[in-house]
Protein backbone atom coordinates (compact mmCIF):
# COMPACT_ATOMS: atom_id res chain seq x y z
CA UNK A 1 0.00 0.00 0.00
CA UNK A 2 1.66 3.30 -1.12
CA UNK A 3 1.60 6.62 1.39
CA UNK A 4 -1.38 7.82 0.31
CA UNK A 5 -3.21 4.96 0.46
CA UNK A 6 -1.85 4.46 4.16
CA UNK A 7 -2.78 8.00 5.12
CA UNK A 8 -6.19 7.64 3.75
CA UNK A 9 -6.84 4.31 5.51
CA UNK A 10 -5.98 6.40 9.16
CA UNK A 11 -7.77 9.28 8.46
CA UNK A 12 -11.03 6.66 8.06
CA UNK A 13 -10.04 5.21 11.15
CA UNK A 14 -9.42 8.61 13.13
CA UNK A 15 -12.99 9.94 11.24
CA UNK A 16 -14.77 6.93 12.63
CA UNK A 17 -16.04 5.82 9.18
CA UNK A 18 -13.87 2.66 8.81
CA UNK A 19 -12.35 0.64 11.65
CA UNK A 20 -14.57 -0.54 14.00
CA UNK A 21 -13.74 -4.16 16.42
CA UNK A 22 -16.64 -6.66 16.02
CA UNK A 23 -15.86 -10.35 16.70
CA UNK A 24 -16.21 -12.69 13.85
CA UNK A 25 -19.84 -14.35 15.96
CA UNK A 26 -21.44 -10.83 15.99
CA UNK A 27 -20.66 -10.24 12.18
CA UNK A 28 -21.11 -13.52 11.03
CA UNK A 29 -22.99 -15.64 13.80
CA UNK A 30 -21.57 -18.84 14.91
CA UNK A 31 -19.46 -21.23 12.67
CA UNK A 32 -21.86 -23.79 11.08
CA UNK A 33 -20.31 -26.67 12.48
CA UNK A 34 -20.99 -25.78 16.35
CA UNK A 35 -24.26 -27.77 17.46
CA UNK A 36 -27.42 -26.26 18.32
CA UNK A 37 -29.56 -28.67 20.46
CA UNK A 38 -32.95 -27.69 20.23
CA UNK A 39 -34.82 -30.55 21.49
CA UNK A 40 -36.51 -30.43 24.77
CA UNK A 41 -36.75 -27.01 25.85
CA UNK A 42 -37.93 -26.24 28.72
CA UNK A 43 -37.79 -23.40 30.98
CA UNK A 44 -36.02 -25.33 33.84
CA UNK A 45 -33.91 -26.92 31.62
CA UNK A 46 -32.41 -24.85 29.01
CA UNK A 47 -34.05 -20.98 29.55
CA UNK A 48 -32.94 -20.37 33.12
CA UNK A 49 -29.07 -21.02 31.35
CA UNK A 50 -29.06 -18.40 29.02
CA UNK A 51 -31.16 -15.68 31.28
CA UNK A 52 -28.51 -16.70 34.04
CA UNK A 53 -25.48 -16.05 31.66
CA UNK A 54 -27.18 -13.17 29.36
CA UNK A 55 -29.93 -11.31 31.92
CA UNK A 56 -29.50 -12.22 35.32
CA UNK A 57 -26.70 -9.11 35.87
CA UNK A 58 -29.46 -6.58 35.47
CA UNK A 59 -32.77 -7.99 35.35
CA UNK A 60 -33.02 -9.91 38.85
CA UNK A 61 -34.05 -9.24 42.38
CA UNK A 62 -31.22 -8.13 43.30
CA UNK A 63 -30.60 -5.45 40.78
CA UNK A 64 -34.09 -4.05 40.86
CA UNK A 65 -32.63 -1.77 43.84
CA UNK A 66 -31.19 -0.09 40.42
CA UNK A 67 -34.26 1.22 39.13
CA UNK A 68 -34.80 -1.75 37.00
CA UNK A 69 -37.92 -2.55 36.89
CA UNK A 70 -37.75 -5.27 34.42
CA UNK A 71 -37.55 -9.08 36.65
CA UNK A 72 -36.23 -12.60 34.53
CA UNK A 73 -34.91 -14.27 37.71
CA UNK A 74 -38.02 -16.57 37.88
CA UNK A 75 -40.35 -18.22 35.61
CA UNK A 76 -43.72 -16.31 36.12
CA UNK A 77 -41.34 -13.08 35.60
CA UNK A 78 -40.31 -14.18 32.69
CA UNK A 79 -42.90 -15.42 31.33
CA UNK A 80 -44.95 -12.58 32.16
CA UNK A 81 -42.38 -10.74 29.94
CA UNK A 82 -42.53 -12.97 27.28
CA UNK A 83 -46.17 -12.35 26.91
CA UNK A 84 -45.96 -8.66 26.17
CA UNK A 85 -44.41 -9.73 22.72
CA UNK A 86 -41.50 -7.06 23.14
CA UNK A 87 -38.88 -8.93 24.61
CA UNK A 88 -38.65 -11.42 21.37
CA UNK A 89 -38.13 -8.22 19.59
CA UNK A 90 -35.89 -6.82 22.40
CA UNK A 91 -33.50 -9.85 22.08
CA UNK A 92 -33.48 -10.11 18.57
CA UNK A 93 -32.25 -6.36 18.08
CA UNK A 94 -35.32 -5.31 15.91
CA UNK A 95 -35.59 -1.89 14.40
CA UNK A 96 -37.52 0.14 17.29
CA UNK A 97 -36.65 -2.18 19.95
CA UNK A 98 -34.51 -1.91 23.11
CA UNK A 99 -31.92 -4.13 22.01
CA UNK A 100 -31.00 -7.09 24.99
CA UNK A 101 -28.26 -7.49 26.40
CA UNK A 102 -28.37 -3.62 26.93
CA UNK A 103 -24.61 -3.78 25.68
CA UNK A 104 -25.58 -4.40 22.50
CA UNK A 105 -23.83 -7.84 22.55
CA UNK A 106 -26.71 -9.85 20.77
CA UNK A 107 -27.26 -13.76 21.90
CA UNK A 108 -26.07 -16.07 19.85
CA UNK A 109 -28.50 -17.53 17.40
CA UNK A 110 -29.06 -20.88 19.20
CA UNK A 111 -30.02 -19.10 22.54
CA UNK A 112 -32.57 -16.67 20.76
CA UNK A 113 -33.72 -19.72 18.58
CA UNK A 114 -34.14 -21.99 21.87
CA UNK A 115 -36.17 -18.86 23.25
CA UNK A 116 -38.36 -18.65 19.92
CA UNK A 117 -39.08 -22.10 20.04
CA UNK A 118 -39.83 -23.00 23.62
CA UNK A 119 -42.42 -19.71 22.89
CA UNK A 120 -43.56 -21.21 20.01
CA UNK A 121 -44.15 -24.36 22.45
CA UNK A 122 -46.19 -22.63 24.98
CA UNK A 123 -43.72 -21.95 27.57
CA UNK A 124 -43.58 -25.03 29.04
CA UNK A 125 -41.75 -25.50 32.83
CA UNK A 126 -40.35 -28.54 32.66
Amino acid sequence: MNKIGILFLAFACLAGTGCYYDSQEVLYGLPQNVPCDTTNITYSGKITKIINANCSGCHSSTTSSLGNSIILDNFDDFQKQINTGKLIDDINQLPKSNPMPKDGTRLNPCDITAIQLWVNKGTPNN
